[in-house]
């Protein structure tokens, strides 16, 4: 955060929390109980940077939340849309 969160645009929070039994990462199960204290002080070290977390919805699928992701970065005016035929 104090290395990189001066230069973000925009910082998305996603509240993912998993399942310490959650199949498929065999080393999740390792720190999945130090994630609500993670968020905790990723939030903090960014309110101390002063730098704005935008909230990912938590009941957005995977694909509803790329969607409001973009959305959003639209309506802060961080990405230019230009058709496939631009040259650059």
């Amino acid at each position: 955060c104090r290395a990189w969160g001066r230069v973000y645009d925009a910082v998305f929070f996603c509240q993912d929390h998993h399942a310490i039994g959650q199949r498929g990462d065999k080393y999740r199960a390792r720190v999945a109980d130090l994630q609500i204290q993670a968020d905790g002080l990723v939030r903090a070290e960014y309110k101390r940077l002063g730098q704005p977390i935008v909230e990912i919805p938590r009941e957005l699928d995977i694909d509803e939340r790329g969607r409001w992701v973009v959305a959003q970065i639209k309506n802060l005016d961080l990405i230019e849309e230009r058709s496939t035929t631009d040259e650059h």
